[in-house]
């Protein structure tokens, strides 16, 4: 099976399927949400306190985040555009 991503987002784009559109955005979040979650209890755990600073797991994971958000960007303009609504 080969996923084709223009595809799939202008079939949900097309059924106006909310519910797959709310799905397609969750996915796309869900890192971040579990990065900052896992973060938040290891410095409750470990220091008994919420630490401001960030190392560099931190930025290979919002890097991540970053790349994987304009992959999904990429192809719902791509599907926008397509359908001339630009």
């Amino acid at each position: 099976m080969w996923y084709n991503p223009f595809l799939t987002i202008k079939e949900i784009k097309d059924k106006r399927d909310k519910s797959q559109i709310f799905l397609l955005g969750l996915t796309a979040l869900t890192p971040a949400f579990i990065y900052i979650l896992g973060r938040i209890i290891w410095d409750l755990v470990k220091y008994q306190r919420l630490l401001m600073m960030t190392g560099r797991v931190f930025w290979v994971a919002g890097g991540i985040q970053t790349v994987v958000l304009i992959y999904l960007g990429y192809w719902t303009l791509q599907v926008i555009k397509k359908d001339k609504i630009f």
